[in-house]
């Protein structure tokens, strides 16, 4: 008769708790790689409108006042003054002007045509020289100077002001009424920082009491880190939020450990 000890010395350890403790943490190292990573992305300068006064000229002007009388005075006015057809710029500011020239909102096709985004009817020397003519007219909020800034500050202001209704991930939803914040996906750096200062459609404007320049300049450069598109299908899950990112940490890793966890406490008794 042999003793318990010798018994359970030539029973066959079985594997499987440890191979199922490897896993969850391969597992668990593979869901930390899909999440969220920031990397410092180097903005140009010029592109994101930096010295905006230094670049304006008189020949800008110009230009903007030739391009304004031929596609935008019909439905503005001659002095933005406003008719019928579209409201004053008087009080707009030239950020309110900059963003709808670079979300494609103006100019329309019609008048009875609806304001919708899409690409650009200009090109960036155009736009700026609209801006500077209307820019003579108005005294509403200006052009911010968008530069590179701080992606981490940046995503913190971003978790906090924005993402209530653009969601976490720049995906867009509906916040109220119908009205719908849209994703950010693509967008540039000074539209980011337009929309902030002049808070399109349903969204509240942001004073630099509220986020100061630099601030605005964090939230931008945190954009850029979001992509191009909304990633689907077989792409990384950084683009769909904390929910999805939780499920995958819910579902997969933890109860692999759990089943692990209970067999090795099963061998142990």
């Amino acid at each position: 008769m042999t003793r318990p000890d010798e018994s359970r010395a030539a029973r066959p350890r079985s594997r499987l708790p440890a191979l199922l403790l490897t896993a969850a943490v391969v597992v668990a190292a593979a869901g930390l790689t899909l999440l969220p990573r920031l990397h410092v992305t180097q903005l140009d300068p010029t592109a994101a409108g930096t010295n905006l006064a230094s670049r304006i000229s008189a020949a800008d002007v110009q230009h903007g006042h030739e391009v304004y009388l031929r596609d935008c005075a019909y439905c503005h006015g001659n002095q933005g003054e406003g008719s019928q057809w579209a409201p004053s710029l008087k009080h707009s500011g030239v950020a309110y002007v900059d963003f709808m020239l670079r979300t494609g909102r103006m100019p329309l096709s019609s008048v009875d045509a609806s304001v919708t985004e899409g690409p650009p009817s200009y090109k960036e020397a155009t736009i700026d020289a609209l801006d500077a003519y209307v820019g003579t007219l108005t005294d509403g909020p200006v052009k911010p100077a968008v530069e590179p800034g701080d992606p981490y500050d940046g995503r913190l202001l971003f978790l906090s002001n924005c993402a209530p209704c653009h969601s976490s991930s720049g995906t867009g939803m509906i916040v109220t009424n119908g009205a719908w914040a849209p994703e950010l996906f693509g967008s540039s750096p000074q539209t980011v920082g337009d929309a902030i200062r002049v808070g399109p459609q349903a969204m509240p404007p942001f004073t630099d009491k509220q986020l100061t320049a630099d601030q605005v300049d964090g939230i931008a450069t945190y954009v850029q880190q979001l992509g191009a598109k909304q990633a689907i299908g077989g792409d990384p899950i950084d683009q769909f939020g904390p929910i999805i990112e939780g499920m995958v940490a819910w579902l997969i890793p933890i109860p692999v450990l759990v089943i692990a966890i209970r067999l090795m406490g099963k061998r142990a008794k």
